[in-house]
């Protein structure tokens, strides 16, 4: 699982990985491991984590953005 984050973010000119372990295994528990749930989850978190500008995505930052956008 972490290496699809990973690879999502390198894809897209990010080489370092931004999401803490406990935030991958927390998306994954949320999502089921549904592959478009996960994807959705990773970018309302990511979402989130910006509009409280932070550069790393925890556990916590995944249940504000999940609770946020309703997924």
């Amino acid at each position: 699982m972490t290496v699809h984050f990973f690879t999502r973010l390198e894809s897209a000119g990010l080489h370092e990985n931004i999401f803490t372990q406990a935030a991958i295994e927390a998306i994954y528990s949320a999502s089921k491991g549904v592959p478009r749930l996960v994807n959705s989850l990773a970018t309302s978190s990511l979402m989130y984590a910006c509009s409280i500008k932070q550069k790393h995505v925890d556990e916590e930052i995944v249940y504000q953005g999940q609770k946020d956008f309703d997924i």
